[in-house]
């Protein structure tokens, strides 16, 4: 099950952080949105849907934590986290920070996450989603999608893999503004 970036990005503990591009500056002929109005419109959802006293409850947590921190382009960047069900078939939790890089020459960081990921008998995992457009600003939407697979060691001690993220603009018409993409991002988190 995918956790929404959506509504997570905004449930007050997770930073967005836009610097130009996509989130940096809306133009009045139809441009990309300013980071402000689209962290308005995603409160007001959160707000709408009740989600923000959701996020403030306390997490119960099952069986062990593994955490790391991602390394990319040679410097450690952000954290990792998965959580190991109690019978070590499942990660009812996986959490990543990433930073998105824009076509339109901004960055964006942010956390993503799934939730109940299923593993293999080769204690393998692989999860992917695709989310629908959602409305931003001036006939602008925004689609998310991504995916993140690797395994396991006997022990259920360390976690390795990769992670990827992408952000799609579009304007009123349909046409692509802006890409933000997190590469693949590799990862490995220890107990």
């Amino acid at each position: 099950m995918r956790v929404n970036w959506f509504k997570r990005a905004v449930g007050g503990a997770i930073a967005v952080a836009a610097v130009g591009g996509a989130l940096g500056g809306a133009s009045a002929m139809g441009g990309s949105p300013s980071r402000a109005t689209l962290l308005d419109h995603m409160r007001a959802v959160m707000a709408t849907h009740g989600h923000a006293a959701a996020a403030a409850k306390r997490v119960k947590l099952g069986g062990a934590v593994l955490g790391g921190v991602t390394t990319v382009n040679g410097s450690s960047s952000f954290p990792v986290i998965f959580r190991i069900a109690k019978n070590g078939k499942s990660f009812p939790q996986a959490v990543i920070g990433l930073r998105l890089n824009c076509t339109s020459g901004g960055t964006i960081s942010l956390a993503d996450g799934y939730k109940k990921v299923g593993l293999s008998k080769k204690r393998r995992f692989a999860a992917n989603f695709a989310d629908q457009p959602q409305p931003i600003d001036n006939g602008q939407t925004i689609t998310a999608s991504g995916n993140m697979s690797g395994s396991i060691n006997r022990k259920l001690n360390r976690v390795t893999g990769k992670w990827h993220l992408v952000w799609i603009v579009k304007n009123a018409a349909g046409a692509v503004t802006d890409t933000c993409d997190s590469g693949t991002v590799p990862f490995t988190a220890t107990q």
